[in-house]
């Protein structure tokens, strides 16, 4: 839920619940944030392959496509391919662009080989991550996120 702006005096209303500080809807700087965010998201659910894709393939396709680097294009099919594995993460990103392409690497990069039937446990850990527990939270940053994956998926590591 994001916060409710007092419009009378462009002052934050107190609001209890839980958010990121990128939700604030009076902040100019965060919205177009969060609507790069929700643009980055569109582009990588594009770019995903279909289930059966030789991923380097159709890595190299959309790279010449979109003027990107075969390393770049393999970023976004990676995290295509990580929210299709993580539902309740894709409807986290999508409900709140509060997650950029750089976290959702992140994430895809550290989760990438957890089996299928230890997923939806890691998946709840991870929703946890990127689940603010104040108002107005900083976003947790790339090296605490990478260290904090790392940790959840060596619990499951066989």
């Amino acid at each position: 839920m994001q916060p409710q702006s007092n419009s009378d005096d462009n002052k934050e209303q107190p609001f209890t619940e839980a958010y990121w500080a990128q939700q604030t809807p009076s902040d100019q700087l965060s919205k177009l944030a969060r609507e790069a965010n929700r643009a980055q998201l569109a582009l990588i659910r594009a770019c995903c392959p279909n289930g059966d894709a030789d991923v380097e393939h159709h890595a190299a396709k959309i790279s010449v496509r979109l003027g990107i680097t075969r390393g770049e294009a393999l970023r976004i099919c990676d995290i295509g391919l990580m929210l299709r594995r993580m539902p309740r993460l894709a409807q986290r990103a999508e409900s709140t662009d509060s997650l950029t392409p750089r976290q959702l690497g992140i994430i895809a990069h550290g989760t990438c080989t957890i089996a299928d039937e230890q997923i939806h446990a890691v998946e709840t850990e991870v929703l946890e991550l990127v689940t603010p527990s104040r108002p107005r939270q900083a976003m947790i940053g790339p090296r605490s996120l990478t260290n904090k994956i790392g940790d959840i998926v060596a619990e499951y590591d066989d």
